[in-house]
């Protein structure tokens, strides 16, 4: 068995064992045995998806691994995650370069983007439009240019995200444009909290008092648990389409 696909194997392994038993149990319950979200599973599963440490470890655990096979199996996480960066870093570098993010900063780019999950997607101009509150113009550009990105397909009138998830290379960098992509997720976070009742939001905050010198550190353990946050939420059957945002800033001013 090849190291670094071990993961994949161990779970269809696992999943093929419980079919045999009964050929009624799906990769659904297997997820909710897993405590996993479905829809994270089978993309992990069918290599769609590689897992953070984080999010192996709890697969491991929930497997009930040996503590061997628990180390080969995050190991083998961490390893194709290496190899496929390595392998494809100028091809990413060009896909998630500046230039490219200054043609779909707008937030609803990413939006219609993650639209496209949901099953009979809609993609006319006029319901998109509605469904973002954006303009008919603004809905037929972002999508015709996402198209010609190869950012979104269309096959047979069905449209599809062609990358599961992309940032800039350059992501611990700012510019004008990413400025007012986070200024713009800001405005719909505080729409949203004056408009939506707290069952449909989510909206937390803490103080704090740290060593600045851990800003770096931060900056690890948000990027980390957005994804964890994604793999955990993520539906076969997705229904809405949510952003999450989380801003780390200091409260005190800067001394003389």
């Amino acid at each position: 068995m090849h190291v670094q696909i071990y993961y994949q194997e161990i779970l269809k392994n696992h999943f093929a064992a419980k079919v045999r038993r009964n050929p009624l149990y799906s990769l659904r319950k297997f997820a909710f045995d897993l405590k996993f979200s479905a829809g994270a599973l089978s993309h992990i599963i069918w290599g769609r998806r590689i897992p953070t440490e984080g999010t192996a470890r709890k697969l491991a655990d929930s497997l009930r691994l040996s503590n061997t096979e628990k180390k080969k199996f995050i190991e083998s996480a961490l390893n194709i995650k290496k190899l496929k960066t390595s392998v494809k870093t100028e091809y990413l570098a060009v896909e998630e370069s500046q230039d490219l993010f200054d043609q779909i900063w707008d937030w609803y780019h990413y939006a219609i983007l993650e639209y496209s999950y949901i099953e009979h997607a809609d993609f006319s101009s006029k319901h998109i439009a509605k469904l973002f509150g954006i303009t008919e113009s603004q809905s037929q550009m972002a999508v015709d240019r996402l198209l010609k990105l190869g950012l979104l397909q269309n096959k047979d009138n069905v449209y599809r995200k062609t990358k599961d998830r992309f940032s800039l290379a350059q992501k611990h960098q700012t510019s004008n444009n990413l400025r007012k992509r986070q200024i713009q997720i800001l405005e719909k976070a505080i729409d949203a909290i004056q408009t939506l009742p707290i069952e449909e939001r989510v909206a937390a905050a803490m103080t704090m008092a740290i060593d600045k010198d851990k800003i770096e550190l931060a900056r690890k353990l948000i990027d980390r648990s957005l994804n964890e946050i994604c793999d955990l939420l993520a539906s076969e059957n997705p229904t809405d389409v949510f952003e999450l945002q989380i801003t780390f800033i200091p409260l005190t001013k800067k001394r003389d």
